[in-house]
């Protein structure tokens, strides 16, 4: 307002002026006669300073209000007020200023309110972030703590999103998530809140729930919307999804704790058979050890403190051992002996399958390099987890390993799972066929379970199909398992594969395999896993096997 108040004072100084100027000039015309000189220039100047007066309150009116208007506009969009505008109009240049004032501020607005939106939301899926969904929860705590009333927590992680990621690049990827975003909000209701808080975690806030079978149909919902391949780019890319359950209060009273403890539960549907899991106090002191193991185990492979076993197969027609499968084992000094079915699942959550896959290969190939020094005729099979065989740099890592070994490619069998295939059979296709140019074996593990590898088996480089042992150990009890292993082995023969089964634990079953048509059995009938010193024995003592399959115990 200072400007302002000076130009109206510079108007009225120049108006002065003007009014002097005048009278001069009135004098001259009017009153020649210098006796009536000064009547006439002090009505001059009476007159001109009314007109002044005049004059400067019209310049006070159209001058120093609008700008006093502009600047206030000024100072509220200062303050945040996106919403004000100067209700000046007119032609005149103080009009055009208002209207150019009010198009920025329209601009501001608009951009405030992009950049708040996208402080709070995703910009891949468009859903709400991690910090909007805390801000979320924490107002449904409140609400639901004022109301006596429950809330639910669902935490889910994309099992196979990593494998992506490291086979197809980010940006499939992140294709991956656009087309996963409106899917996974349309399977929650109207009053929940689905966000995307990490990598491939999306957490789920449901208000107002009843009970525990709310949540679970919510997250059935959401698995089945994961069901199927999912078109992107050309490729065909199926993920599957674990899902973690914690219930306001029961669980937790803060948002930070049931988030934490949803994804304890989230860990645990990891290695449940349905893929989803509801939070309770065991996971909290099972999580300490989780944590625990995961440093263990980077020691364990840097440090070599794994071991590897051997579980002998038995060739059912002529009673001969044929190959032995490697097996992990882990003697931690504080957690004693680890079972891999505790840490292999680990390594693959953290990043350490690779590492923790070629360290067992590279000891099975000199062990089996060692047993062709000293004549004893055995191919080794190692376990291969799911996420390696997405992984396109594997190929060239078995053939180094291959070239600094020794090993003969011929007698080493690569054991894939199924699932390892359904990830992306494009890709699990394109490394299963460099390994097999190696000259290395491939065998189909764990048929039978999960999403099944059927649809393109018939084109898969495999040369074994190992019957998971979840139906071996219950074929004798259920006419149903039993048909299903015959067929198994009926379908396994009449596409020219060998055929194992798994988990064979009694003569009886061995019996039933051998009346099947099986090829080859692994089990503790045949042999438990034994170190290498012990099986060398054990195979010494049994070197002459009865042709029926019977294998003796030394």
């Amino acid at each position: 307002m200072r400007v302002a108040s000076f130009r109206v004072r510079m108007v009225l100084a120049y108006l002065g002026l003007l009014t002097a100027i005048l009278a001069l000039v009135v004098v001259g015309v009017l009153a020649p006669d210098t006796r009536h000189a000064g009547a006439t220039v002090l009505v001059v100047l009476v007159a001109g300073g009314a007109a002044s007066a005049a004059v400067g309150a019209w310049v006070v009116r159209s001058v120093s209000r609008p700008l006093r208007m502009l600047t206030e506009g000024a100072k509220r969009l200062e303050h945040g007020d996106w919403g004000h505008r100067v209700a000046l109009e007119g032609p005149d240049e103080l009009g055009g200023l208002a209207r150019a004032f009010n198009r920025m501020a329209d601009c501001l607005a608009d951009r405030v309110a992009e950049l708040r939106h996208q402080a709070h939301h995703d910009s891949l899926t468009g859903l709400p972030n991690r910090t909007r969904f805390h801000d979320l929860l924490d107002e449904a705590i409140a609400v639901a703590r004022r109301e006596d009333t429950r809330l639910g927590v669902l935490l889910l992680d994309l099992d196979g999103f990593k494998e992506i990621n490291d086979t197809l690049g980010h940006d499939m990827g992140d294709l991956l998530l656009r087309e996963l975003g409106p899917k996974l909000a349309g399977a929650v209701r109207d009053a929940d809140t689905i966000a995307r808080v990490g990598g491939d975690e999306f957490a789920v806030l449901l208000r107002g729930v009843a009970d525990l079978s709310d949540c679970a149909n919510v997250a059935e919902r959401i698995s089945r919307a994961l069901q199927g391949a999912f078109r992107v780019a050309g490729h065909a890319l199926d993920v599957n999804g674990s899902v973690g359950i914690a219930l306001f209060p029961g669980d937790g009273e803060d948002g930070t704790t049931l988030l934490r403890r949803a994804d304890l539960a989230m860990y645990a549907a990891k290695r449940s058979a349905t893929g989803v899991a509801v939070y309770s106090t065991e996971m909290g002191r099972h999580s300490s050890r989780r944590l625990t193991l995961v440093a263990d185990l980077r020691q364990a492979i840097e440090s070599e403190a794994l071991a590897l076993h051997y579980q002998p197969k038995l060739d059912l027609a002529t009673g001969r051992l044929t190959d032995v499968e490697a097996l992990l084992r882990w003697k931690d000094p504080q957690h004693g002996c680890v079972p891999p079915e505790e840490f292999v699942p680990i390594a693959e959550q953290t990043g350490f399958a690779t590492p923790l896959t070629l360290w067992a290969l590279r000891h099975a190939f000199a062990r089996h390099a060692r047993w062709q020094e000293a004549g004893i005729d055995l191919g080794v099979a190692v376990n291969i987890p799911a996420s390696v065989i997405q992984d396109r740099r594997f190929p060239q890592q078995v053939a180094d390993l291959l070239a600094t070994s020794r090993a003969a490619p011929g007698a080493l069998v690569l054991e894939i799972p199924e699932s390892a295939i359904m990830a992306d059979p494009g890709v699990a296709a394109d490394v299963l066929a460099r390994l097999q140019a190696l000259g290395i074996r491939l065998s189909l593990d764990d048929f039978g379970i999960g999403r099944s590898a059927l649809p393109c088996l018939s084109e898969l480089p495999v040369s074994e199909l190992k019957i998971d042992r979840s139906f071996v150990v219950k074929m004798l009890a259920d006419r149903r398992t039993a048909v299903i292993v015959q067929s198994t082995i009926d379908l396994g023969h009449n596409l020219g594969l060998l055929v194992t089964a798994e988990g064979v634990e009694t003569e009886a079953v061995c019996d039933a395999l051998t009346r099947f048509g099986c090829d080859q059995a692994q089990g503790d009938y045949v042999s438990p896993p034994r170190a290498a010193p012990d099986l060398e024995r054990w195979i010494e003592a049994a070197a002459a096997l009865p042709a029926a399959g019977r294998v003796p115990t030394p």
